[in-house]
């Protein structure tokens, strides 16, 4: 096609595309990449400042399990919640959770303390160095497990063997008494008692049959004397008692404790 003047006509040019959108999508992309930093940022310093919360606080608690005899050869204090600092600043904390290992009470070993705080105020001072002063908590959840041995050894039957079995507890012993010479085994059940850990066998047997009933009657009249477990620490009390895999469990709950006053 030509012109009136008889010259080709040219193409009409095509307007040159805007670059304003690649930049202004680059921008959203640098804008993104600047939160996530700040952010990561942010929760490095968090966790940077609860981690030393948490090293402060392994002497305070320890200090409180010291005053009942529990002592353990590693003590961990995680603190729970997010943000942390905010926390901080009001000086509540949402709670804790405390791991103790190769410990024992009094004493008594124990193959693992797991306890739970809740609703602990700590002072501000105490996280920057201060001595322990004033932690306070509005409940406490712990456990606590044992080996089936260390109740069968202070429990008032001679030569008691406790073991554990697909998840269930049974009692060995061998008896003389009132004509009845033999070795009895049987079930075994758990339940707390005011502060004790009483057992009770409902059924004893003896080579392949029923044990005599006296067998049975005097099992149960010694198991009956039950256990008391050392004073518990961080306000616990007994609650509830149990077999978790080849170990007891033992349960505890308080509440309004102070960690140091």
């Amino acid at each position: 096609m030509t012109t009136e003047h008889g010259y080709p006509e040219q193409p009409a040019a095509t307007p040159p595309q805007s670059a304003s959108r690649p930049r202004r999508r680059r921008w959203w992309i640098a804008l993104g990449v600047a939160v996530v930093v700040m952010c990561g940022c942010c929760s490095f310093g968090d966790r940077l400042a609860a981690n030393i919360a948490e090293d402060q606080l392994v002497p305070v608690v320890e200090d409180a399990a010291a005053e009942h005899e529990l002592e353990a050869s590693e003590t961990h204090v995680e603190l729970k919640g997010f943000p942390f600092l905010t926390q901080v600043a009001q000086r509540e904390f949402d709670g804790a959770d405390i791991k103790m290992k190769n410990a024992t009470l009094q004493q008594v070993p124990l193959e693992n303390v797991n306890i739970t705080l809740s609703g602990v105020t700590v002072p501000s001072d105490l996280l920057t160095g201060a001595d322990p002063h004033d932690v306070t908590v509005e409940r406490v959840d712990g456990v606590v497990r044992i080996d089936p041995k260390v109740l069968a050894a202070r429990l008032p039957v001679p030569d008691l063997e406790l073991r554990t079995t697909n998840g269930k507890l049974f009692a060995q012993a061998r008896l003389e008494i009132r004509g009845f010479t033999g070795v009895v085994e049987g079930e075994v059940s758990l339940r707390v008692d005011n502060e004790m850990i009483v057992p009770n066998v409902s059924q004893l047997t003896s080579q392949g049959g029923p044990a005599p009933e006296v067998a049975t009657e005097y099992i149960n009249t010694e198991l009956e004397r039950g256990y008391a477990l050392p004073e518990l620490p961080f306000g616990l009390s007994l609650t509830e008692v149990a077999i978790r895999g080849d170990l007891i469990e033992i349960r505890g709950e308080g509440g309004d404790t102070t960690l140091a006053n």
